[in-house]
């Protein structure tokens, strides 16, 4: 038994090069420009670390990716105009998750120190916390009061989990530096309704340093 573990313990030990070489960690910040369906658009930041796995064994070039990316998703609805008080009312909401992708990706040399990259997969959004404000405005757009409150309680708490499908592109400079943009396309309402699906849709703006 004991020299079971021995041999083991020292495959492990030669394996670490070799998964050290293969994986790769970075810090990573950009920007979110969420377009939810049936609200308003808005724009918020994304900050946090990735890691990448190339998949050697599978194919040269080929990866998978994932990370924790604390990142928020903004939104607002319409002005809506009460014609027998002459009030205008308008939410705003500046929802905190923690991104957690999972995608697949494939990597061409286009240059000595350059590759093209592209990647997609699944994602899941955990809410953390944040605000939604509800303004009341007079007929000049003046603003009469306002009420903030927790936004998850605002939603609910089944509305704390968001999930979909995301896509990414970008380049790769000297094996460390790396931009791309991508789109989030969310699957689960946001903001419960029986009329309508409202949904995040964001497109990301990324820069990320691979240590």
């Amino acid at each position: 038994m004991k020299r079971r573990i021995i041999i083991i313990c020292a495959g492990l030990l030669m394996a670490l090069p070799i998964v050290a070489q293969e994986f790769k960690i970075g810090a990573v910040a950009g920007l979110n420009l969420n377009v939810p369906s049936n609200l308003k658009s808005g724009v918020g930041f994304r900050v946090g670390v990735k890691g990448e796995l190339a998949l050697l064994d599978v194919a040269n070039g080929l990866y998978a990716e994932s990370g924790l990316t604390l990142s928020s998703i903004p939104w607002k609805t319409e002005k809506l105009y009460n014609s027998q008080t002459g009030i205008t009312a308008q939410d705003k909401a500046t929802p905190y998750y923690l991104n957690i992708p999972l995608h697949v990706g494939y990597k061409w040399n286009c240059g000595q120190n350059a590759k093209f990259f592209i990647n997609a997969g699944p994602y899941l959004n955990i809410g953390l916390f944040g605000k939604i404000k509800n303004t009341a405005m007079d007929t000049n757009h003046k603003e009469l009061h306002s009420v903030s409150l927790n936004y998850f309680s605002y939603v609910g708490s089944d509305h704390r989990v968001d999930w979909g499908l995301g896509f990414g592109t970008g380049f790769e400079l000297a094996k460390h530096y790396q931009m791309s943009i991508g789109y989030e396309w969310g699957m689960r309402d946001i903001v419960p309704s029986p009329s309508y699906n409202y949904r995040n849709h964001t497109f990301t703006f990324q820069l990320a340093y691979m240590f």
